[in-house]
């Protein structure tokens, strides 16, 4: 008998376990609101937004996300879901933009736009940046690719919140005004035409605290310019399009407490780096648009020459198989 109730009771254990298995709990929902909210910071707004459909728990969780990303626009859908996509997009800002200002409201920490040829800064972009910007807004992600756009609104150029802006956009770049971030510590920019020196000069001496720069595809035109950064750790400058005719842009880069660079560059462009002591990390490229203009030769060498004079103290430096093949033009010109 008691050998039978054993069995009895394991047997009601193992069928309790298996009622348990198969009832699906939904664990995600009893996270706490900050936990959920920062892991929807992560996907694109209209997503977020999406889930407060899944149960009354789920209803207002999206408004405490500090995150605003309109970057997944349908580039390649028909015009009319495009046109579509952007009245949503201006009834959606209408409407949540104004709740930022509530007390129990969190700030918008970061703003993603991608600026499709249906929506521009003549449209209330300029509007949402300004208010998002007195709002201590702290990353900023701007993407145009539809040809030239006017300016962006000069407010965020005196923000004292904006830690990180990422522009990628084909405009010639002058900054209206007074110029001054002093929180920012990352910058990225992509296409940007450099065209005046004083505004340049400007903009940059405009972040005192600059840790991190990427320029990637940006041209100087003709200039010759000399920035400062005295704090810059990590510096990227990748452009690999290339004319026949040598542009006389001139960039000098001052930056003494440099860690890591990177360099991926046509030889169109002087690009010197000085005061680099604390140079660590370094990774040297230069395509080979010298094997279509031969003539050229002479000039790759000299160059690379030149700028790999200013790594002298690097600890890690990787060169790749063309910036050798540059440098064994030496031995041409020592010959001739």
């Amino acid at each position: 008998m008691e050998i039978y109730h054993v069995k009895t009771h394991r047997q009601k254990i193992y069928r309790k376990k298996k009622k348990k298995k198969g009832r699906r709990e939904d664990r995600i929902s009893r996270l706490p609101d900050a936990l959920l909210q920062h892991i929807l910071s992560f996907l694109p707004t209209k997503c977020t937004v999406c889930t407060s459909v899944l149960s009354k728990r789920w209803r207002n969780i999206w408004t405490g996300v500090p995150v605003l990303s309109f970057l997944d626009w349908p580039c390649f859908a028909p015009k009319e879901k495009r046109l579509l996509e952007v009245e949503r997009l201006l009834s959606f800002m209408d409407k949540r933009l104004p709740t930022i200002h509530h007390d129990n409201m969190p700030n918008i920490q970061k703003f993603y736009l991608h600026l499709s040829e249906f929506i521009s800064y003549e449209s209330p972009v300029n509007a949402w940046i300004t208010t998002l910007v007195s709002c201590k807004l702290e990353e900023l992600t701007l993407v145009a690719f539809i040809g030239e756009v006017s300016l962006f609104p000069p407010s965020f150029l005196i923000s004292k919140s904006l830690t990180t802006l990422d522009l990628k956009m084909y405009i010639e770049f002058k900054p209206p005004g007074l110029v001054y971030l002093p929180q920012l510590k990352i910058l990225r920019l992509t296409y940007i035409k450099f065209t005046n020196m004083d505004l340049t000069l400007k903009f940059f001496s405009g972040c005192p605290v600059l840790e991190q720069l990427s320029l990637d595809k940006c041209s100087w035109g003709d200039m010759v310019v000399s920035i400062l950064f005295p704090v810059l750790k990590c510096l990227s400058i990748t452009n690999y399009s290339g004319t026949p005719h040598l542009e006389g842009s001139r960039v000098k880069i001052h930056a003494p407490n440099l860690v890591s660079l990177n360099y991926v560059e046509t030889v169109n462009k002087t690009s010197d780096l000085t005061s680099c002591s604390s140079l660590a990390d370094s990774n040297i490229h230069f395509p080979y648009l010298y094997q279509y203009f031969p003539e050229r030769r002479g000039q790759v060498c000299s160059r690379t020459a030149k700028l790999l004079a200013g790594l002298s103290n690097v600890k890690l430096l990787k060169l790749s198989g063309e910036t050798f093949e540059a440098l064994s033009f030496a031995d041409e010109r020592l010959a001739n």
